[in-house]
């Protein structure tokens, strides 16, 4: 959960972001496509803090249920990306480091009874991506990127507690708005 001090901090970082800026700086609302269709609700705000360097926070909500499987989880992000064409940023060849939270609740119902697990996770990561900014005023961003992380949490399946750990590698396709 945030604390408020947390809260108040992020806003005047925002704001003095917005107020100390040379020339107008841009901020980007973008969902990962793929999340969408695989049936996930997700959402990220990204602001740029320089002509090549920008920060975002990000959110994804799942509920799924089919024969007796009952799915739910949501997870956020912070990622800083660091962008190579100084002329075209936000659009163009990027990279990125971030770090992301994740937790995931199940509970499978059998004949023989109900059973439940969740899973924490805690996964820092880097991404290289492609940005293309469109639209008569550049106010539509559309983003491919591939990202690898490495994982670190629990898993509790049935009251019984388990490290767990591994890498993963993932894809993502963003489209949002820019103003």
């Amino acid at each position: 959960m945030i604390h408020k001090k947390s809260l108040i901090k992020i806003v005047v970082f925002m704001l003095a972001t917005k107020i100390f800026a040379e020339e107008p700086l841009k901020t980007m609302l973008t969902t990962n496509v793929l999340a969408l269709a695989s049936g996930m609700t997700s959402a990220k705000y990204e602001r740029m803090i320089s002509k090549k360097n920008s920060w975002g926070i990000g959110g994804v909500l799942w509920n799924y249920n089919t024969e007796g499987w009952k799915w739910n989880a949501y997870g956020g992000e912070f990622i800083y990306k660091n962008y190579l064409n100084l002329e075209k940023s936000p659009a163009g060849l990027w990279w990125g480091v971030g770090v992301g939270f994740t937790n995931i609740n199940v509970e499978r119902t059998t004949s023989d009874g109900t059973y439940t697990g969740n899973v924490s996770l805690f996964a820092p990561g880097a991404f290289l991506g492609y940005s293309w900014l469109l639209g008569n005023n550049k106010n539509f961003i559309i983003s491919f990127f591939g990202s690898v992380s490495y994982s670190v949490g629990n898993a509790e399946i049935d009251g019984e507690k388990l490290p767990y750990g591994g890498s993963a590698a993932g894809i993502g396709a963003e489209v949002g708005l820019v103003f």
